[in-house]
């Protein structure tokens, strides 16, 4: 486990900028796709003409080429990171409060041509960001891989999102597209505190639901799921050690070290006597009740 904290925490800032460009550029390119697949739903349903069908569609990219050269001056003028964090947060709200109303042909219009300015500045922001990090010999393989976002954003809206219109309706979509922005912009703007959260929330939800599953394949897919995210949430505080004392980070390294070993010391021997209660109550370790407080009590502290 150390091995992994060791690795994880020291991933170099440009690759994470790389990994955020590339979820980034995969979320885009779900929106368009959702989009897409939502609104001819929605237009047929409500016996929308074909030509009108084509004029909303073609609106976002009238937007889009509007705004590629302004999008690369103000990253240049204001910064690429902060241009970036705006034109998600505008795509984002935009895709929440505008109602997907194939008959509202005037405000559709506005809001996809909203959409449009707004993704058009996403990749000269990228492009200027990733100028600022990337050494030139890392250039080539580094942009492809964020570039390479684009296509796996676009397989996965066509694989998952006419789903989600059979089941929960159009309207769904753009609620899950906005979701999608909003979570990638905290991890824009708080990576370390947002993988610390994300990675103990879910660790902990997966330990208190795995005395639920009656299978194997349940055990371990929690199980897998909680050292996972465990992992994750130790890359946003492994470096904190760094951060608050870097002169003595190996002393206090050492002593939060110890204070996590302390865990395996009286959690081992606990789990031993809960488990022996539990035999008192229910007379077979093969109950699942028998095992709910082992998980309980790891899950509920992490949670905290």
């Amino acid at each position: 486990m150390g091995v992994t904290n060791m690795k994880l925490s020291n991933i170099p800032q440009r690759y994470v900028i790389v990994f955020l460009t590339f979820l980034s550029t995969s979320v885009c390119y779900i929106e368009r796709v959702g989009f897409s697949i939502a609104y001819t739903v929605a237009a047929d349903a409500a016996g929308i003409n074909q030509s009108s069908k084509g004029t909303i569609l073609s609106t976002f990219f009238i937007g889009y080429a509007c705004s590629q050269v302004p999008g690369g001056w103000a990253a240049q003028k204001i910064g690429g990171r902060k241009v970036l964090l705006m034109s998600f947060i505008l795509w984002s709200s935009t895709c929440f409060l505008v109602p997907l109303d194939p008959n509202r042909v005037g405000l559709l219009v506005f809001a996809r041509l909203l959409v449009g300015v707004a993704q058009g500045f996403i990749f000269p922001s990228i492009h200027t960001v990733l100028a600022q990090w990337v050494p030139p010999h890392e250039r080539s393989r580094l942009v492809s891989i964020t570039t390479s976002g684009m296509y796996l954003g676009a397989a996965l809206g066509m694989w998952l999102l006419p789903a989600l219109v059979e089941f929960r309706g159009p309207e769904s979509v753009f609620i899950a597209e906005a979701l999608a922005g909003v979570v990638w912009s905290l991890l824009w703007i708080r990576t370390r505190k947002f993988l610390n959260t994300v990675g103990f929330l879910v660790a902990s939800a997966a330990l208190m639901a795995l005395p639920q599953f009656r299978t194997s394949n349940g055990v371990i897919l929690c199980s897998s799921v909680a050292l996972g995210f465990l992992a994750l949430g130790r890359a946003g505080f492994a470096v904190n050690h760094m951060d608050i004392a870097p002169r003595y980070a190996g002393i206090v390294m050492g002593v939060s070290n110890t204070a996590g070993t302390l865990a395996g010391i009286i959690g081992v021997d606990l789990t031993g006597k809960l488990l022996e209660a539990s035999k008192l109550i229910y007379s077979d370790l093969s109950h699942p009740e028998s095992w709910r407080v082992v998980f309980f009590i790891p899950g509920e502290r992490i949670f905290d």
